[in-house]
């Protein structure tokens, strides 16, 4: 069963997604990467730490 928030993603602006992971709780993290890679074409190692990046 999808989350609400997993819902809620698929309608949201491209700027909610876009923002910095740590702005999410770290339970919706995992949806918020789903839903930029479905998006945007984002591969998981692209999406880092900004202190290393």
């Amino acid at each position: 069963m999808e989350s609400v928030f997993t819902v809620v993603l698929e309608f949201a602006s491209d700027e909610y997604v876009r923002q910095p992971l740590w702005n999410f709780p770290p339970e919706d993290r995992p949806a918020v990467i789903a839903e930029r890679r479905r998006r945007f074409g984002i591969a998981d190692e692209e999406i880092g730490d900004p202190e290393y990046s």
